[in-house]
């Protein structure tokens, strides 16, 4: 026989050799009633239960198939785990080493029940939380135990499934009488590697409230859970309310849970990664106000680290995403009392349109209104108890283009705030409005104290009225031609009765500065303003500007009370051309005004009417030189009632006196000044009502006999200058004057022409100067004999 079939027969005789090994080594170490004990006792020593097994069929190619298992509960009746059908293969080159390696094992559909106690302890908790030291001393030893070698074989189980499996969860603790029911079905469950005395890997999927989650775990029966990464999706919440409502700020009533959690317990603490998702969120919030969510997306992206010796939670990453407004973390928190944080925070709002759902009612409805937009990013330093304000140590506030629509403006505000040490400040903020730029200085100090301290400035080159209140003057030109009675509901205002709106209890000072400002074609330049605010009272310490070739100032005060808030203060104009102003101020087509004014005053009234002139009061003196009326309705009537056109268009050197204004009842005493008329108007006048003027005229000699009244008598009331002088009334309303004879001031000025002319004739006739007796008893017979005539 050659030396190759002798190889060959060598092998084959040597392979029937171990195959009869094998065999052997299968009916000694994997006997059904072998297997069957090992399961049985083994599983009882790990789990410290009840575990029955049914009939064991072994082969050895096939493995190991069981045909009933059961676990039953620690205490009382039932079984934790039940299945009908098990098959189980093993290692077959183990068993040359003496050791049975269980290579899987499946169960299918089997079944699992879960229980809290009313002492909210579960019955696997002595599982959960892994088995004591003595235990661990029982499991070592239970390997040695007997003499039979069987029992000193280790088990370990290289891979451990449940396929189908059905989960039925009982929980007493809230509700011993009506114990909360849930079911997991679809239940697959992986465990590799398993041991009775070492870590498992396991895998695990369901379905939960017909939702799929899933699990992976790092396991040991004898230190417990190790490790852990769970994921779920769109996860109904509302039937698990009774074990979230405690910890809800509000009442759920519609949310979906998503989650990839890992946990990992470490030899410091506990590691917590991964992100939770609720959304389509119906939650309504138990605040002042109440606040309602509503398809609200909430999603925590977490890093986190629980140090159980101290107690803290090192925060490496917390983001929350709260409907598109996301706040983050990084930092420690302490859990000793009282609770500390030490790290960073912030808040990014990338659209402030989309926050006005997490926002109360009255506020998100003012948000609407506004049409607010914009971006706000805030970055914090904290430090503190987070209960306490003193907890922000910096921070930094960017604004980007945050706009809101008020009226026909809408501004938009970029730049940057700071806080440190209770002190905001924020240099050259841009407030763009309708096309022009404008830039805010701001200072607040001591935010924490009962009385902060705030400082603005606003400044600009140029700020063009016109641009922000487009339809103003129409509305004040139209308001000046209405009929008196239509006027006063049309007037704007706060309502009559509302309250002035509370100033809040600060103190500080706000400054204006601008190169100029236009307005309708008056140009205000070098305008400066500051203004005070103490205790509640508010203070313009100075207004001042350049228009028209003059100087404005304006001063004054305001303290709210509790209904209205009482103003006053002070005025005065120097040498400003009136032209430019009147055409800005005066109706179009309702006259013009012309002249040098210098004016001053002071003032008070009464804010929150509604209507200011109601409650104002000014009294001052005022002097116009080197002007022209023209146009004006209470000229008009003067020319028509002295038939001379002319007196339409007037000129005059100087129109100067005392005014006073209570309401919108007026007093005036006055003196107009020209080279063909002289006027002295004196009275009362409304200004939605009558007028109750006397005026003093006096018509220059030429002028008079361009009148169309006078005759015979004219010469009569003339004064030693020739100047003939008629003593008006007026009466009727400003757009609709009426001009009548003054008949006692005709009578007291003929008395006086009278006296003067007869004196001057009896001169004449007896000679002398007037101031021998005779004279004397004859000018006293002359005004006796007047006296009689005219009256007093």
């Amino acid at each position: 026989m050659t030396g190759w079939k002798k190889l060959l027969l060598g092998v084959i005789a040597a392979g029937i050799v171990l195959l009869l090994v094998a065999i052997s080594l299968v009916k000694i170490y994997v006997t059904p009633e072998r297997v069957q004990e090992l399961l049985r006792t083994g599983l009882e020593e790990s789990l410290h239960r009840k575990v029955s097994v049914g009939k064991v069929d072994v082969s050895l190619f096939k493995g190991i198939r069981l045909e009933r298992l059961s676990i039953r509960l620690k205490t009382g009746k039932g079984e934790l785990l039940s299945a009908d059908d098990i098959d189980i293969s093993y290692d077959f080159p183990a068993l040359f080493r003496g050791q049975l390696l269980l290579g899987k094992i499946i169960f299918k559909e089997p079944r699992l029940r879960l229980v809290r106690a009313a002492d909210g302890r579960l019955n696997i908790s002595d599982l959960i939380e892994g088995q004591s030291d003595s235990d661990d001393a029982t499991d070592s030893s239970a390997g040695d135990a007997g003499g039979d070698p069987a029992s000193a074989l280790p088990l370990m189980v290289r891979k451990f499934s449940l396929k189908g499996g059905t989960l039925l969860f009982i929980d007493r603790k809230l509700n011993p009488q009506s114990p909360y029911l849930y079911r997991m079905e679809n239940l697959d469950l992986d465990v590799e590697n398993f041991s009775l005395f070492h870590p498992f890997y396991a895998r695990l999927k369901a379905d939960l409230n017909n939702s799929p989650v899933s699990a992976e775990l790092n396991y040991d029966l004898v230190n417990g859970l190790q490790e852990l990464k769970l994921r779920g999706s769109q996860l109904n919440l509302i039937p698990f309310l009774p074990y979230l409502q405690e910890n809800l700020p509000g009442n759920l009533s519609q949310g979906g849970l998503s989650i990839e959690v890992q946990v990992e317990k470490q030899t410091a603490g506990l590691s917590i990664r991964g992100q939770i998702i609720v959304d389509q969120t119906d939650l309504n919030l138990d605040l002042d106000p109440p606040i309602r969510w509503k398809n609200i997306r909430i999603a925590v992206d977490q890093n986190l680290f629980y140090r159980q010796a101290d107690h803290i939670l090192e925060v490496k990453k917390l983001q929350i995403d709260l409907n598109g407004a996301r706040l983050g973390y990084q930092g420690k928190v302490s859990f000793a009392e009282p609770l500390q944080l030490a790290g960073e925070g912030s808040l990014n709002i990338p659209d402030v349109r989309k926050i006005a759902d997490l926002l109360p009612p009255e506020i998100a409805k003012s948000l609407g209104s506004f049409a607010a937009a914009g971006r706000l990013e805030v970055t914090l330093q904290l430090e503190g108890q987070p209960v306490s304000a003193a907890v922000v140590r910096q921070a930094r506030l960017k604004i980007s283009d945050l706009q809101g629509s008020f009226g026909s403006l809408r501004p938009a505000l970029n730049g940057t705030l700071t806080y440190a040490e209770e002190r905001l400040s924020g240099q050259q903020l841009k407030i763009d409005v309708n096309g022009q730029q404008l830039f805010l200085d701001l200072e607040a100090a001591k935010l924490l104290s009962p009385r902060p301290r705030l400082q603005l400035a606003l400044s600009g080159e140029t700020l063009n009225l016109d641009l922000l209140f487009p339809q103003q003057k129409e509305q004040v030109r139209s308001a000046a031609v209405e009929h008196p009675e239509q006027k006063s509901s049309k007037v704007a205002g706060v309502k009559a009765g509302n309250n002035p709106p509370p100033i809040p209890p600060v103190s500080g000072q706000a400054e204006l500065q601008f190169a100029q400002i236009l307005y309708h074609g008056l140009t205000l330049e070098k305008v400066k303003g500051r203004c005070l605010l103490d205790a509640g009272k508010l203070t313009l310490e100075s207004l001042t500007a350049r228009l028209a070739g003059g100087d404005v100032a304006v001063n004054g005060a305001a303290e709210p009370v509790k209904e209205a808030t009482p103003f006053r203060g002070r005025y005065r104009i120097n040498g400003i051309n009136l032209a430019p102003v009147a055409n800005a101020l005066l109706p179009e087509g309702k006259g013009s005004i012309s002249g040098s004014l210098t004016a001053e005053g002071h003032f008070n009234g009464l804010a929150g009417q509604q209507d200011l002139l109601t409650g104002l009061q000014s009294y001052g003196n005022f002097d116009m030189q080197n002007g022209e009326i023209k146009g004006s309705p209470l000229f008009d009537g003067f020319a028509k009632f002295l038939v001379n056109p002319q007196l339409q268009v007037l000129g005059f050197r100087r129109l100067h006196g005392n005014y006073g204004l209570k309401g919108k009842q007026g007093t005036i005493d006055a003196k107009l000044e020209s080279r063909r008329v002289i006027l002295m108007p004196k009275g009362s006048f409304s200004l939605d009502g009558p007028l109750n003027l006397t005026m003093e005229t006096r018509l220059s000699p030429k002028l008079m006999q361009k009148s169309g009244i006078g005759g015979k008598g004219a010469s009569l009331l003339r004064d030693e200058s020739g100047w003939s002088l008629l003593p008006l009334k007026v009466k009727g309303r400003y757009s609709r004057p009426r001009f009548i004879l003054d008949s006692r001031g005709i009578k007291k000025q003929l008395k006086k022409s009278v006296t003067r002319e007869l004196g001057q004739q009896l001169q004449k006739k007896l000679g002398g100067d007037g101031k021998n007796e005779g004279s004397k008893q004859l000018q006293q017979l002359l005004d006796n004999t007047l006296q009689k005539l005219f009256g007093k």
